[in-house]
């Protein structure tokens, strides 16, 4: 099941404010969420200044083989 997700990259680089856009059901919602809040990225640089910056993700579940 694919799961989208949107999110905000904060000044200190982490995730917060993660909001699901479309998923299939409740348990992948949760494990998406969960997952991308653990993220860290480097801030992004508005003329040498760390801003927030809107993203979306799409995370993508498939069964073992």
């Amino acid at each position: 099941g694919v799961v989208i997700l949107t999110g905000v990259i904060g000044s200190d680089g982490l995730i917060s404010s993660v909001h699901v856009l479309s998923s299939p059901n409740q348990e992948l919602s949760q494990a998406a969420t969960d997952a991308v809040e653990q993220w860290e990225f480097d801030p992004t640089l508005l003329d040498g200044i760390p801003v927030e910056t809107l993203i979306q993700v799409t995370v993508d579940f498939q069964l073992g083989q």
